[in-house]
């Protein structure tokens, strides 16, 4: 019989490693950004003036995939088609934002000129594709097991993570609005 791990310990590791890809990655990507790059481009809008990366990097998604983790070791398993959908719709929905990014010229300490993504960019799709795939893997997941995620903890915690990406939209809408306006 194959050992089994905690779920917290999961929970907690998932958490933790989300921290680190995501707020530990920025944060020291755009201090080498800010030290290295040329003066034209250090005036672009850079990673700590947008609050869905700030914010939900540090806080947001860490909790958010530490419960999903969590949730999911909760539940039944069903292998049947579990992967594909999420993934497809992961790089789908990545790529429909970075498109738009550039069709509309939002530059930034990413995409310094429009169509032109540096390696902070490509980092940036690259972190979304997984994020999302987590999300939407556990949202298909609990439209399967919807009966289970009814119950007790489930059900909290299923609220924690409807909170958290209603969070990060906000954010995310907050931070294109600014844009926008630039």
């Amino acid at each position: 019989m194959p050992i089994q791990p905690d779920p917290v310990v999961l929970a907690v590791t998932t958490g933790t490693l989300t921290l680190l890809a995501g707020f530990g990655a920025w944060a020291l990507g755009h201090f080498l950004y800010t030290q290295l790059a040329s003066a034209e481009y250090k005036k672009l809008r850079g990673w700590t003036e947008y609050k869905a990366a700030f914010w939900g990097d540090l806080l947001i998604l860490p909790m958010v995939n530490g419960l999903i983790i969590w949730v999911l070791t909760q539940l039944p398993f069903d292998p049947v088609g579990t992967y594909w959908l999420p993934i497809f719709a992961s790089i789908a929905i990545t790529t429909f934002v970075h498109l738009e990014q550039a069709t509309l010229k939002h530059v930034n300490w990413t995409m310094p000129k429009p169509w032109r993504w540096n390696s902070f960019g490509s980092y940036h799709a690259l972190f979304m594709v997984v994020n999302l795939t987590i999300t939407l893997f556990f949202l298909e997941q609990a439209v399967t097991f919807w009966a289970e995620m009814t119950r007790g903890p489930l059900t909290l915690a299923f609220v924690g993570i409807l909170v958290g990406w209603l969070l990060m939209l906000s954010f995310f809408f907050l931070d294109r609005s600014v844009t926008m306006k630039a």
